[in-house]
């Protein structure tokens, strides 16, 4: 998904668009730094040492909605 502040989520024409933009996220808003940042802080950890090959989506629901 897109992640705010890192120019892979661009901003918004209007603030139609933003609300269409949020309307398929059922989160209701845009990923943050922290959203991935958290991910990779787990993956790094000795907590996900029994996790391999596989992708983690960080979309806020996008992809099921």
């Amino acid at each position: 998904g897109g992640i705010e502040d890192t120019g892979m989520y661009p901003v918004p024409a209007t603030p139609e668009e933003a609300a269409v933009r949020l309307a398929r996220v059922p989160l209701g808003r845009g990923g943050r730094l922290d959203d991935v940042s958290a991910l990779v802080g787990f993956l790094l950890s000795d907590q996900s040492s029994f996790i391999t090959g596989v992708e983690h989506v960080v979309d806020g629901g996008s992809i099921i909605a």
